[in-house]
């Protein structure tokens, strides 16, 4: 069912970017059915980038993860299940691809499903902080999931921002609501845009800086001996 709501979220940007004739989309997911942290989203087969995308998630005085529906005493939240109890803390969500000129921006699309408690009260609240460079939060959109125990829903938000010029690596931070945790079960990520992999070190690079170190220490080893 998670993975249903994240490629809904998804399926409806890439359909808004059809529309507008747009640039291709690459998108990672991180649905967390493990504990990995970070977690690791592999390149889809649909994605026509070769990206691999990190979701880093800072804890702070959470519970951490749960691999099947939370549990916690007293608290009852459905059936949801891999997901990250967070407060206060966050998610770095890092993509190793990037933007090759500056006059080619960049459009980013991020699905969040989270609990939120009645009202937005304590202990989870919807409301979610984001670190970008350079950018400016242009729509934000949230729909109900799924009903949730005591008066609280799983929802869906998806956030997007547009006209990105991006040099180097592709890194977006999410942090919870100062005070108020963040129970959260999945994310997508989406770029729209054309991407190239930030280049490893070629052999002429790695033979010329081995070069330049056996360089170095005969230098030392000279004035050593001098």
């Amino acid at each position: 069912m998670k993975r249903n709501h994240i490629l809904a979220g998804v399926t409806a940007c890439g359909m808004a970017a059809s529309a507008l004739g747009a640039d291709t989309v690459t998108t990672m997911f991180w649905d967390f059915a493990t504990a990995d942290n970070p977690a690791i989203a592999a390149p889809a087969d649909t994605n026509p980038f070769p990206a691999v995308g990190t979701a880093a998630i800072t804890v702070g005085v959470g519970e951490g993860y749960f691999p099947g529906a939370v549990v916690i005493p007293g608290l009852s939240f459905g059936t949801p299940t891999g997901v990250w109890d967070i407060g206060p803390g966050g998610v770095q969500m890092d993509m190793d691809i990037y933007d090759p000129t500056p006059e080619s921006p960049l459009s980013y699309t991020v699905v969040v499903n989270q609990f939120a408690s009645a009202a937005g009260g304590f202990p989870y609240s919807p409301n979610v902080g984001w670190s970008i460079a350079g950018a400016q939060l242009v729509s934000q959109q949230t729909k109900e999931v799924v009903p949730g125990a005591n008066g609280g829903t799983w929802i869906e938000s998806t956030y997007t921002w547009q006209q990105l010029s991006v040099s180097s690596g592709i890194t977006l931070t999410m942090t919870s609501d100062p005070g108020k945790g963040l129970l959260l079960d999945s994310l997508a990520f989406s770029v729209m845009g054309d991407l190239i992999p930030i280049p490893e070190p070629s052999v002429t690079q790695l033979g010329a800086l081995a070069a330049l170190m056996l360089g170095l220490g005969a230098f030392r080893r000279s004035k050593t001996a001098a």
